[in-house]
């Protein structure tokens, strides 16, 4: 059996409101007035089985003679990645799966289909006015129209770099394994590199446009990680964005999918960063679990063997990761070879919805928290509570399509540690970006963020603390 010397969990961000409309930033109008209602954790489905397909963690290593083997038990392979041990299969049934796997030396766990990201049904959605930008792309981030709204990147002290010159690097490429991007938003048209991909069937395929976001939640993470700067800034200014779509428009994916795009994101993409705003509280004693847990445990190791920082959100469950207890939430809990992320509110505090525990945080960063906005307040007064940043208008399905539109200018405020990875994420690329970055391990980049994050408290909460971007640049 595999051991593990720590655990983790992760949800997507509980969105609050939606404000439609971008295209000129020197004449912003404010939006109408509307009511914002405090949002509760998102409950979540339970998972339910992949039918055929099969996840292996092969301690002796993939044979050769897999393809054959799994082939003549009426099965194909779908994926193998023999440096990280895993290999998925189709067309297997339960009991003969588990014979090959006994017979060639692992485990095997039956796939599983789950939502990792919350519904438009459980978040209180409305729109608001247009707000319009124009300019070149792309603007310094200090110049953002809406930067005195964006108290996260003031608290995790990004304006102090970018005024020190510290921004990213166009040759460092961030992979957000999400429900897509939109690539027509103002904030991200020409950040997203044309070669997204679209793993949802366990199988990663390349398309033009298979990869958008038909959702909201890529969308509004990666435009945290980096953006044009129009109305938001985005903390690593210049790097550039792939998606991996291994969500639906439900927010719904299977292991299957997530375990191929961190293989894509690593072996195609080269990815410097993947950003892993997705995740699921299962129960601690389902079956086959843990074959799944050990599955992602050796993919992200492989992905930190090859220099691919893995950032995940911690969940927004209210949940103590301590260890040992009766739940599992995944990615999170899946090794320490990447960087679990808790949820700060706008008072450096942690967010009421924040997972937390010894054995699963390692650092904070904003998430935001509806906990003591007002009811009844306008669209920019609750900008102080939440994290704002863009929404995709990639598909008339999406909770920020605009009507009338035909690429995206939406814009919503939300909390989550959804919001709070894709700083870390950002951070990550930051580092990377600077001078011999490109000969940073992803241990030492990983090092570098825990040991200039701030003390802020309770390590229980904050692991190393809240991340501090000009400290970890060298500029405090």
């Amino acid at each position: 059996m595999f051991s593990f010397t720590r655990s983790r969990p992760v949800l997507g961000a509980v969105v609050l409101a939606v404000a439609a409309g971008c295209a000129d930033q020197q004449a912003m109008t404010a939006p109408a007035s509307r009511s914002f209602s405090a949002s509760a954790s998102a409950s979540r489905d339970a998972a339910v089985p992949v039918a055929g397909t099969h996840i292996f963690v092969l301690k002796k290593g993939v044979p050769n003679d897999f393809a054959a083997l799994v082939a003549a038990k009426g099965g194909q392979v779908q994926l193998v990645q023999p440096q990280s041990k895993v290999a998925i299969t189709s067309g297997l049934s339960d009991s003969d799966a588990g014979a090959l796997a006994k017979a060639v030396g692992g485990v095997v766990g039956g796939d599983m289909s789950a939502r990792w990201v919350p519904t438009a049904q459980e978040m209180n959605v409305g729109a608001s006015s247009d707000v319009t930008a124009t300019g070149a792309f792309t603007q310094p981030p200090l110049t953002a129209a809406w930067l005195s709204f964006q108290w996260n990147m003031q608290q995790i002290h990004a304006t102090e770099a970018w005024a020190a010159g510290k921004t990213g690097s166009s040759s460092v490429r961030v992979a957000i394994l999400d429900t897509g991007l939109d690539p027509n938003h103002q904030e991200l048209f020409g950040v997203v590199d044309n070669v997204g991909v679209n793993c949802l069937t366990g199988t990663c395929v390349p398309g033009a446009t298979n990869w958008y976001d038909d959702y909201f939640h890529g969308t509004y993470v990666g435009s945290i990680v980096t953006a044009n700067n129009f109305v938001t800034a985005g903390v690593a200014p210049k790097v550039r964005l792939v998606a991996v779509k291994v969500l639906n428009s439900q927010g719904s994916g299977s292991f299957s999918a997530i375990l191929s795009g961190i293989v894509y994101a690593v072996d195609v993409l080269h990815a410097r960063v993947i950003n892993m705003s997705l995740g699921h509280t299962f129960k601690g004693n389902e079956s086959g679990l843990l074959e799944l847990q050990q599955a992602l445990t050796s993919v992200i190791d492989y992905a930190d063997s090859k220099g691919t920082v893995v950032v995940t959100s911690a969940g927004n469950e209210d949940l103590n990761l301590g260890n040992p207890h009766p739940h599992l939430s995944l990615p999170c809990e899946a090794g320490d070879k990447q960087i679990c992320v808790s949820a700060t509110d706008p008072r450096d505090m942690i967010a009421r919805y924040s997972n937390f525990g010894w054995a699963g945080i390692d650092v904070a960063a904003p998430g935001g928290d509806d906990k003591h906005l007002p009811r009844g307040v306008t669209f920019f007064d609750a900008l102080p509570y939440l994290i704002v940043s863009a929404c995709s208008g990639a598909k008339p399905t999406s909770i920020c399509f605009v009507p009338g539109r035909t690429i995206g200018f939406s814009y919503i405020p939300a909390d989550g540690t959804s919001a709070s990875a894709p700083h870390v994420t950002g951070l990550a690329a930051l580092i990377a970006s600077q001078p011999g970055g490109n000969a940073l391990t992803a241990a030492q980049i990983r090092d570098r963020i825990l040991s200039t994050s701030d003390d802020i408290g309770n390590e229980q909460k904050f692991g190393a603390g809240r991340i501090n971007v000009a400290r970890a640049l060298g500029v405090q």
